[in-house]
């Protein structure tokens, strides 16, 4: 038999029509969505929940026994800020439980779990789920489902590492027994991918190869019809927590009054009303005072959820490390930085993050561990990383010293891209500023305007090709450097209301997505903004990044594909409602970007047409984000550079353009710059 008749799981765009989806579902029992979750929030997700994860040992659930391979932990709306106000918030997914639901009504989440399955892990027995519930079994067959299961894989499924496995349209099998010639399929994921699952799929988790070193990490969650019962409770989370969610989601955790299909009263309500009146609870509200802060505070265990807290505890810190510790310590700690980058770099080559289990264990056992690598060298790349406190160390009462992870190090261990941006950055970056000296005394001391001559090509030797241009010319560089760009991508949806650019006056294109790449930032907007369904857009790069079709994201439906060098050349699309530079302006100098403006402007003129620039705008305090300005050195490495808010107003005035307001001014990461030409 040829490979093309193996059967296969669908796979479609976030951006596809949920009932096409659905359509899918109700014939094959499962469906792929792919890249429902933005890399940057699954990041986000996987560094809150990491350190709160625990392993069940002889665990059980509804009758089966889990392995000590495998970690648990729900509690999720509490523990987890991500997942309450970005996972649970998905559009595409809660259009796809909407289409499922149609027949039914209202619908909650009645299960949310997180899940790692880790080397050695056995294989499920075949079975289907929503056994919970007696009533589930007497559905008549071709009922309308009462449950669906979505996978969110937070780490890739493999089969190695035990991605599930499904026989199609086995939904509507009698019992859950195969017949002879029923063939099973891997639902191969990668990180961010949704798998949608009909109630009463026959479906099995696989076993997880010892060979398979990494965790293979998932989101479980089950949605129900209201007239379900939810398995765990969120009554007691805080009435604040409670109220800085959306509507949407307060509802999703039982917090609001629900309607099955036809059914005018509602279930869940008080006193025949609606529950969220009685009560007068509000949402999406940010905690009224200090005490309603610390209280939602005391449920987000990551400090991401409270960045202004943040900042003043690592402001405080740095003072506090100022005082105590002696200069001539401060003097060393400095110096010996780049020492630190060197030995995690040389960690990640011989993968001595990925070799240290979640249990402590002696370094001398680590560094047997290591064949690449001869022990005595590792134990001292192994002792600089704890001094540096990238790996953590204890003594115990016997005087045996044990190492184990922290969570830098687990991010290293866990994440390729972490490990692909550690690579760039001392490879390429590292090395052009162990040259700026020599370079800057060649070329002045002023900052670098020239991209074909910039300190990484002095540092490469090379002359007259830009940084892009030079990268390709080494291909495990430019591996590196693509790679741990998607983990350093910052979610644009959060920051500026792409939902205004819907109906824009003879705007015949909605959004151009300037050097956008593979469309992923495309694809987030489409997802996150329903109001632009069926609106035209246009992904824009060079043709050497859109000719790997089979690596584009977007749905060729709605978008347009077209080859642009934005220094070159005019743009070709004109009167959109709005043109997307993510990530572009900080790679170029002023005269570059100028050149840019001035590719754009006739484009624009005589339309209601906005230019969005998503990239950092610097603070005149420094100290608040240092990132930002530390990272303005970076750029200075290839001749580009990040801005201040004063740097921005001159270069758009000076390109005929003025700034009509900063998105996200404040921001640690990046801001929106909302900018139209001058009249």
């Amino acid at each position: 038999m040829s490979a093309s008749s193996e059967p296969q799981i669908q796979r479609f765009a976030a951006a596809t029509d949920p009932s096409l989806v659905w359509k899918t579902v109700e014939q094959d029992s499962v469906a792929i969505v792919s890249n429902l979750v933005p890399p940057d929030v699954i990041q986000r997700f996987n560094q809150e929940v990491e350190p709160q994860i625990e392993t069940w040992e002889n665990a059980s659930l509804g009758g089966w026994k889990f392995s000590p391979h495998t970690k648990f932990m729900n509690g999720l709306v509490s523990a987890s800020h991500v997942y309450r106000h970005d996972i649970l918030n998905n559009p595409v997914m809660h259009q796809l439980c909407e289409t499922a639901f149609e027949q039914t009504g209202d619908y909650w989440v009645v299960s949310a779990v997180l899940r790692h399955t880790q080397p050695g892990h056995p294989s499920q027995p075949w079975h289907r789920d929503a056994n919970g519930w007696p009533l589930v079994k007497c559905q008549q067959p071709g009922s309308p489902p009462l449950t669906i299961t979505i996978i969110i894989a937070t780490t890739d499924f493999t089969e190695a590492n035990g991605a599930t496995r499904f026989f199609l349209g086995s939904h509507q099998w009698p019992t859950v027994d195969p017949s002879p010639d029923a063939r099973p399929v891997v639902a191969g994921l990668k990180a961010g991918d949704m798998l949608m699952m009909r109630q009463g799929v026959v479906h099995s988790g696989g076993s997880h190869s010892p060979e398979a070193p990494d965790t293979r990490g998932m989101l479980l969650l089950s949605f129900a019809s209201c007239q379900l019962s939810q398995y765990e409770s969120a009554l007691t989370l805080p009435r604040s927590l409670v109220e800085s969610l959306t509507p949407l989601v307060q509802k999703m955790v039982g917090w609001r009054t629900v309607f099955p299909l036809g059914h005018p009263m509602g279930l869940n309500t008080f006193r025949s009303g609606l529950v969220e009146e009685k009560l007068g609870l509000q949402a999406s509200q940010p905690p009224k005072n200090e005490t309603e802060t610390q209280l939602v505070e005391a449920h987000d265990l990551h400090p991401v959820n409270a960045p202004e807290t943040l900042l003043q505890l690592r402001r405080a810190a740095r003072e506090l490390e100022q005082q105590c510790v002696p200069p001539s310590e401060l003097e060393l700690d400095f110096h010996y930085r780049p020492h630190q980058n060197a030995c995690v770099r040389i960690a990640i080559e011989l993968k001595i993050f990925d070799h240290l289990d979640d249990e402590p264990i002696r370094p001398s056992e680590l560094a047997e561990r290591i064949t690449a690598a001869d022990p005595e060298f590792t134990l001292r790349i192994v002792r600089a990383l704890c001094a540096s406190n990238v790996l953590g160390e204890h003594q115990l009462p016997t005087g045996e010293v044990i190492v184990h992870h922290t969570v830098l190090s687990k991010m290293w261990r866990r994440s390729p891209t972490s490990q692909a941006y550690a690579k760039h950055q001392f490879d390429n970056m590292v090395l052009a500023l162990s040259n700026m000296i020599p370079f800057l005394r060649t070329h002045g001391f002023r900052s670098p305007g020239d991209p074909s001559n910039s300190p990484f090509a002095y540092a490469m030797g090379a002359d007259n090709v830009d940084f892009f241009r030079l990268l390709q010319r080494y291909p495990e560089r430019l591996a590196s450097f693509n790679q741990g760009m998607t983990g350093t991508a910052t979610s644009v949806v959060s920051i500026f209301p792409f939902a205004s650019l819907a109906n824009v006056p003879d705007a015949a294109v909605c959004l151009v997505d300037v050097g956008g790449g593979n469309g992923h930032t495309t694809c987030e907007i489409l997802t996150s903004c329903p109001e632009l369904k069926g609106a035209a857009v246009v992904l824009q790069d060079l043709p050497s990044v859109l000719e790997h079709e089979d690596g584009l994201l977007v749905d060729n439906t709605q978008v347009r594909v077209q080859s642009y060098d934005f220094l070159r050349n005019a743009q070709p699309v004109r009167g959109a409602a709005a043109y997307l530079y993510k990530s572009i302006f900080h790679d170029w100098p002023d005269t570059s970007c100028r050149q840019i403006l001035r590719n754009l402007a006739p484009a624009m003129r005589g339309f209601d047409s906005r230019l969005l620039i998503c990239d950092l705008v610097v603070g005149q305090l420094a100290s608040t984000h240092p990132h930002k300005a530390l990272r303005d050195i970076n750029m200075m490495i290839m001749a580009g550079r990040e801005r201040t808010a004063d740097e921005w107003e001159v270069l758009l005035r000076e390109g005929g353009f003025r700034i009509v307001r900063i998105w996200g001014i404040d921001n640690p990461g990046n801001s929106v710059i909302e900018a139209r030409l001058i009249d």
